[in-house]
């Protein structure tokens, strides 16, 4: 058998009163793009036209079955973290136990505390304004999200 530059595709039409088959060809200047096809899929559109599409991400091809799955990876969801400190002495500075996404809330014997006037917070470093720090028996608590 004579090889071909050409490919042959069988599409199948489904109408609303019956089928049609019909058989097209599609040479490979059709299916031209890069010659690496990493991160790219080749996809038939709707229109029955084959297009090359980028893997954007969160889509991984998933190879582990007979056929080639496109599967969307969701990222987890972020884990709620909450921290209790009953000091024994004063203490300004804490260093939390994760990386916080925002929303970190800090609370001192049961008061919430504002950002940027009762304290900062650098990474995973909470530091308490100088004026009136945190003291011996006081509950300081850090409820936050951290990326699992």
């Amino acid at each position: 058998m004579k090889r071909s530059t050409f490919l042959t595709v069988c599409a199948l039409a489904v109408l609303l009163c019956g089928t049609l088959a019909a058989q097209t060809k599609v040479t490979t200047a059709n299916l031209a793009g890069e010659q690496s096809a990493t991160g790219r899929v080749f996809v038939v559109l709707p229109s029955g036209t084959v297009a090359l599409a980028e893997i954007g991400p969160g889509i991984v091809v998933d190879t582990s079955g007979p056929v080639p799955v496109l599967r969307v990876q969701t990222p987890a969801a972020p884990v709620e973290v909450v921290e209790r400190n009953k000091l024994p002495a004063p203490q300004a500075v804490f260093t939390l136990g994760f990386d916080p996404l925002p929303g970190l809330a800090v609370y001192r014997n049961g008061l919430l505390m504002a950002e940027g006037e009762d304290y900062t917070v650098t990474s995973r470093v909470v530091t308490f304004a100088p004026v009136q720090p945190p003291g011996g028996g006081d509950i300081v608590q850090f409820r936050y999200r951290r990326v699992p």
